[in-house]
């Protein structure tokens, strides 16, 4: 007996930080003396670093990444403002969030808009008191945590939509395509091959012996089977070909840029693959699980899903009618299935 193993796309991992420190850390970025001796005074819980740079501030950024960070940036001239009023930026858009409080004259109110454009948690106005820087450093600290959690919340919705849409569109037992996106791709794939005059082809496969299968092992075993087929299919696919579950036992194939004598091809390789001999006793009526395939291209075969579509599965029903295990190609017989009539 086989074990049933799903083939489902894994989960994505969530990419959750590593766990922060209690003790926050403050980056002080170019403030004079004084302000640098008020900046300590008011961070008294907190882990003060004073660097004269912007590129400093991205080294120990580097080492802190483990604690919340607020960077206090003092802004007072012409030369050294550009750059810093970019690194309130940059550390606005990092993936983990850093805190920012902006030391700035209150007469200077272009640079102090400028400041909180360019995204500054907060500010402290010149003469700093320690009262005042520490009320802004919490500040800061307080929206960086709102800001970590709405940006952790939003990698979560994001993860459960893409496994949504993954849900969506396969079959949730096999792993497969399910039927409405099967029928989404045929219909691209052949306005693709028209547009490009490439062949297209699609394989259709019927399990022989599934029911009786079922009937004497239970549905369990069933399962089991398909997903054994969903794997066979998986193996023998190209990357680009389209593998879906359509019905209960039935499957398809869409083979993009592949003529009928590589249909084909294909077809008995899965027929091959799909062959089994479950071992059981000679009582049992499921012993032997084959399968039944049907090949259509394009051309001869019409570009069109219903015609193609038609055309492989009435090759299939050949092969059930002779006693299955076996490989059909579609004919072109019927004048309303053949490439270049009018529908």
């Amino acid at each position: 007996m086989y074990e049933l193993t799903p083939i489902m796309p894994p989960p994505r991992r969530s990419r959750r930080p590593a766990p922060e420190t209690t003790i926050p850390a403050v980056v002080v970025l170019g403030a004079d003396p004084i302000e640098s001796s008020t900046a300590a005074e008011a961070a008294t819980a907190m882990e003060v670093r004073h660097v004269g740079s912007a590129a400093e501030v991205t080294r120990v950024l580097a080492d802190q990444s483990t604690r919340p960070v607020v960077v206090a940036v003092a802004l007072e001239n012409e030369a050294t403002t550009p750059a810093r009023l970019e690194l309130i930026r940059r550390l606005g858009r990092a993936r983990e969030p850093v805190g920012t409080v902006v030391i700035i004259d209150p007469a200077n109110v272009a640079l102090l808009l400028e400041a909180v454009r360019a995204g500054a948690d907060d500010v402290a106005l010149r003469p700093v008191t320690v009262t005042a820087l520490r009320e802004s450093l919490e500040r800061a600290l307080s929206r960086r945590a709102a800001r970590l959690t709405a940006r952790s919340r939003l990698r979560a919705l994001e993860e459960s939509c893409a496994r949504l849409q993954e849900l969506a569109v396969h079959d949730p037992l096999t792993g497969l395509y399910n039927r409405r996106h099967f029928d989404a791709r045929l219909a691209a794939e052949l306005r693709r091959s028209a547009r490009s005059g490439q062949p297209i082809a699609l394989v259709v496969v019927d399990l022989d012996g599934f029911k009786g299968l079922n009937d004497v092992r239970g549905h369990e075993a069933g399962d089991v089977h398909l997903v054994r087929v969903a794997q066979v299919l998986g193996a023998r696919c190209r990357a680009s070909d389209i593998a879906s579950r359509i019905g209960g036992d039935e499957l398809a194939v869409i083979l993009p840029d592949t003529d009928e004598t590589g249909a084909r091809a294909v077809a008995e390789g899965l027929r091959a693959g799909l062959a089994i001999d479950l071992d059981a006793t000679t009582t049992d009526r499921a012993r032997r699980l084959t399968a039944s395939v049907g090949v259509a291209a394009c051309p001869p075969i019409r570009r069109q899903a219903a015609p193609l579509f038609a055309a492989a599965d009435a090759a299939l029903y050949r092969v059930k009618s002779e006693g299955g295990d076996g490989v059909r190609l579609a004919t072109t017989t019927s004048p309303e299935t053949r490439e270049g009539t009018t529908p």
